[in-house]
């Protein structure tokens, strides 16, 4: 297993000198489906009866392998599948730690506020949503819902893990929606996501 995290170390250092790269369109979608089957190894073995843990984690490496292909939301059906794979994935997530139903309303309404706040933020930031406010307003409901539940139902080491989650898809967001923004906000953005999956795979 310390060889497989030190494997992970070196793929994700490999993955930021991709992106890094002049031609990271060409090589970014294999190294970074590499790095993604490394943390899904390390699932499968250290989780090898944990069906939940195992669960989210193939739809995070799924959702990560279609936005990556997805070439910055060009290929419109993959960055789609790959929201959906990663929002299932948070759903997952959200149901193992859930107490009740109505925590669960409690928790989307407060969800619906805050989305809705925070895309008017993004539109004053002039991102480029376009026809995409309503999709990712609806994967924002889901994980800030996924926010709000970890910090009061979720151990503080999984609370972590949520807030990388949370960090990363922000720069994913600059990414993918603010023209002419620097490779640097897709390296943080892969650094905080392969720290957050990292942790739940490894150690989770």
């Amino acid at each position: 297993m310390e060889w497989l995290v030190i494997g992970y170390i070196g793929l994700i250092l490999l993955t930021v000198v991709t992106i890094l790269n002049r031609k990271y369109v060409t090589f970014y979608p294999y190294v970074k489906t590499l790095t993604s089957t490394t943390f899904l190894v390390a699932a499968l073995i250290h989780h090898s009866t944990f069906f939940w843990v195992t669960t989210v984690v193939f739809c995070y490496f799924l959702g990560d392998v279609l936005l990556a292909c997805a070439n910055r939301g060009q290929k419109k059906l993959l960055f789609f599948a790959g929201m959906l794979s990663f929002a299932f994935g948070h759903i997952l997530f959200i149901g193992y730690w859930m107490d009740s139903p109505s925590q669960l309303i409690l928790l989307i309404g407060c969800s619906l506020i805050l989305s809705a706040l925070l895309i008017k933020i993004i539109l004053r930031l002039n991102l480029n949503l376009k026809a995409m406010v309503l999709p990712v307003q609806g994967y924002l409901i889901i994980l800030l819902t996924l926010f709000l539940l970890s910090f009061i139902q979720m151990p503080r080491f999984y609370t972590i893990i949520v807030i990388l989650f949370f960090s990363s898809d922000i720069f994913l967001v600059f990414w993918y929606f603010k023209p002419g923004v620097h490779r640097w906000v897709k390296v943080i953005n892969v650094i905080l996501y392969f720290s957050a999956v990292g942790l739940l795979a490894f150690l989770g």
